[in-house]
């Protein structure tokens, strides 16, 4: 088999030089990934905590409810399957902006985030007309669990 790599398209190589390549190769790809890791950490768990936020919020202003279920801590998850939620908890607003208004982590495994949220209503709501555009501020829990950030959500 490892003649079969010694020739590609009629170019042929020593066993060695193949082995020193394919070290080489093997090599960069284990430093390229222990760079990004290093990066990951190294960067404020505010930083982290809002990447997060923005990425949960684009999740529910695209509607993907699935993708946003992802977003919930492994516990959560757990306990309230992504159907089991969204039976319990269908939505009742669409999602139009968000905005991060704060990140204050009171440790580096918790942070209070603090986000500006814009929603209009779907119809089939009392008293309220459809299409009825507000804004509220969301106070949020963000949690830390093997290395990732989470939304906490009491069960």
């Amino acid at each position: 088999m490892v003649e079969w790599f010694l020739r590609v398209e009629g170019c042929f190589m020593s066993e060695a030089r193949f082995l020193v390549t394919c070290f080489k190769a093997v090599g960069l790809t284990i430093a390229a990934t222990l760079l990004s890791a290093c990066a990951t950490l190294s960067r404020a768990p505010d930083e982290q905590v809002g990447e997060r936020v923005r990425a949960r919020y684009a999740a529910l202003i695209a509607a993907d409810y699935q993708e946003a279920h992802k977003f919930y801590t492994p516990a959560f998850r757990k306990s309230w399957t992504y159907r089991e939620l969204i039976l319990m908890r269908p939505p009742v607003v669409k999602y139009v902006k968000a905005s991060l208004a704060s990140v204050k982590c009171s440790s580096e495994d918790a942070c209070d985030v603090g986000v500006e949220v814009t929603y209009r209503t779907a119809g089939g709501i009392r008293g309220v007309p459809e299409g009825f555009e507000s804004s509220r501020y969301n106070e949020e829990k963000w949690i830390r669990v093997d290395g990732e950030w989470w939304f906490y959500q009491p069960d």
